[in-house]
């Protein structure tokens, strides 16, 4: 499907929070600000439902639980910052044959397990046209923002296409967000996705499969985020990154806007794990 440059321009805006004055010893102050400007500019919260709702989870993700400003690089990167999310996005949008209208918001990054466990780059995808960057120019920082993007791009089609509800669900989700990637720009797969072995995702997952319709949060932290240390940090990403793999390997002939479409139980039965 040829992408048309003019789309690429009406469809997709770029908006850059990365010289907002952040303040931590103020920072509950200095998001609401920001909260009310965007707000006021989109006349939305950009995919989430209140402003409350979208101050809460900034404070959480430019900031961290260990905030450190020392860690922020202040140099001015928005001219590279937009060449890489337009390039990734015409890339994902080929693959996807999907011109949707999306909206890309970069924000800094103040938190110190992103600045130094993520190459200074994380995302997050409020529903299916808006995509949160929260980033500070570290090492290998537009290999990360690359990555992410394509990673949340492909969230943005489980938005269109389905509810995001369930353990499943988030398996299925991430797994097809980081197979998707991988195709999108390349690589070798995400720490997350190799957190466990082969055979350590296999026997994990029959050990957890009895709650994929579960809808607790508290369980998903733990199998994903490794709260509670009760399962190894990542393991969702893993074990999801797994069943995809193996269900691509068995529908070699189904294309991405086919994939995106199934529901998260036909993808896991036809994968066979």
């Amino acid at each position: 499907m040829p992408i048309d440059q003019n789309i690429i321009k009406k469809s997709l805006t770029i908006n850059h929070h990365l010289d907002f004055p952040f303040n931590v010893a103020a920072k509950k102050k200095r998001v609401g600000v920001l909260v009310d400007q965007i707000k006021k500019k989109h006349k939305d919260c950009i995919g989430f439902k209140n402003k409350k709702e979208l101050a809460d989870f900034l404070l959480g993700e430019i900031y961290g639980f260990d905030a450190d400003t020392s860690l922020f690089e202040k140099k001015n990167k928005k001219a590279e910052i937009e060449k890489i999310v337009k390039k990734t996005v015409i890339g994902c949008r080929k693959i996807s044959e999907d011109n949707s209208k999306l909206a890309i918001h970069i924000f800094p990054s103040y938190n110190k397990f992103i600045n130094t466990k993520m190459s200074g780059v994380s995302g997050y995808t409020s529903d299916s046209q808006n995509i949160l960057i929260f980033l500070s120019p570290q090492k290998d920082w537009s290999i990360a923002l690359k990555n992410t993007l394509a990673h949340e791009f492909a969230h943005t089609k489980a938005f269109k296409h389905h509810q995001w509800q369930t353990l499943l669900d988030s398996f299925i989700f991430e797994g097809l967000a980081d197979n998707f990637r991988e195709l999108a720009v390349g690589g070798k797969p995400a720490p997350w996705s190799l957190a466990l072995s082969r055979v350590a995702a296999k026997k994990l997952f029959i050990k957890i499969k009895k709650f994929l319709n579960s809808k607790d949060d508290n369980l998903y932290s733990q199998i994903f985020l490794g709260y509670d240390r009760k399962y190894p940090i990542w393991s969702g990403y893993a074990i999801g990154y797994r069943i995809v793999e193996s269900y691509l390997k068995n529908n070699k002939g189904k294309s991405w806007p086919e994939i995106f479409k199934l529901k998260p139980a036909e993808i896991l039965e036809q994968s066979k794990y």
